[in-house]
């Protein structure tokens, strides 16, 4: 189960990559309906074994009748990888504009996400793993943008207390969280953009979702690793460049 996979972009590339790996995905989205019918049909088209369900995610109601309905029509939950988040800049003179709903949907609604789908991975032998999605920026962050990084630091926190938790009722049950750099571009960068981007990492690899979606797959197979929090940045969080714009 990915959440917010249903518009081409960090979800929808790792929903298709883990489908090619042999997944059967359960692909979510809020209100992108008509993106997330057109990437269904992509996904069935390439031999993938995939549904769409709709829910917002700051509803607690929807999240468990989401997940209701993925166990019913699917079988069972295995993992959750939690992509669904929103972006909006919350200048330091206007943060009350916009700071609640980032924490809602970015913070409040993956840790609902986890507690709810992970109290069902509790009752199954199997266990299930759970994968989070930061921000590497969270260490670095860039300007005008408190409500983002409040939201995203405490989803690495919280990463490590779901852990915590839901090993204590299955020990089966893994959470970890993945903090991306640039690993895909948006479609409004210019080329001088990406090449300053991409000269402020150390690797110079950069717009790849495939690098996200590799180590999603790595902590679903990976039977010993929960809590762990790793960034998949390409080294700019070591770099001595400052970040000034979102690379996600």
């Amino acid at each position: 189960m990915i959440t917010g996979a249903g518009k081409r972009r960090l979800g929808f590339e790792t929903a298709k990559y883990l489908g090619e790996c042999g997944y059967s995905i359960a692909l979510h989205f809020n209100k992108s309906q008509v993106e997330a019918q057109q990437s269904l049909v992509e996904l069935i088209e390439s031999g993938i074994t995939a549904r769409s369900f709709q829910a917002d995610i700051t509803s607690q109601s929807e999240i468990e009748q989401l997940g209701t309905a993925v166990k019913s029509e699917m079988g069972s939950i295995d993992g959750l990888v939690t992509t669904a988040s929103i972006w909006e800049p919350t200048p330091i003179n206007k943060i009350s504009d916009g700071i609640s709903q980032q924490i809602q949907v970015n913070a409040i609604g993956t840790i609902h996400c986890c507690q709810i789908i992970g109290l069902m991975m509790s009752e199954q032998p199997s266990g299930g793993s759970i994968i989070t999605v930061g921000d590497w920026a969270v260490e670095q962050p860039y300007e005008n943008h408190v409500g983002y990084f409040a939201a995203k630091g405490a989803v690495v926190a919280a990463t490590r207390s779901l852990a915590v938790d839901l090993a204590s009722l299955n020990p089966k049950i893994r959470v970890n969280c993945i903090n991306p750099g640039p690993v895909l571009f948006p479609d409004r960068f210019d080329q001088k953009t990406r090449d300053r981007i991409q000269q402020e990492t150390l690797l110079k690899h950069v717009d790849d979702p495939t690098a996200f979606a590799e180590t999603v797959e790595f902590f679903l197979r990976n039977k010993m690793a929960t809590g762990q929090v790793i960034n998949i940045d390409s080294g700019r969080g070591l770099s001595r460049h400052s970040p000034t714009a979102r690379e996600q």
